[in-house]
């Protein structure tokens, strides 16, 4: 039995109760696999919540959302026909 990416964040980010937590940091004591998912896991979210990541411009986004809007419209007319 092997950590679920889904039970591994949960894990990380501390939503499992106490005894599914215990049983995991337990389990992850003599298991190799399950203790490298969640260390892949762990550096995933270390890179997303960095520091280094920003917003794109406004400009950038308003153009990209104005690109989604032409796109939906085409779809509608499309779907309508």
């Amino acid at each position: 039995m092997h950590l679920s990416s889904g039970m591994a964040l949960d894990l990380i980010e501390g939503r499992l109760g106490r005894q599914k937590e215990a049983f995991w940091k337990d389990h992850m004591e003599n298991c190799r696999v399950c203790t490298e998912t969640v260390n892949s896991w762990q550096d995933l979210v270390a890179d997303l919540t960095s520091c280094q990541l920003r917003s794109a411009p406004d400009a950038d986004l308003c153009e990209v959302l104005q690109i989604f809007d032409r796109v939906a419209r085409r779809l509608e007319t499309t779907v309508a026909l």
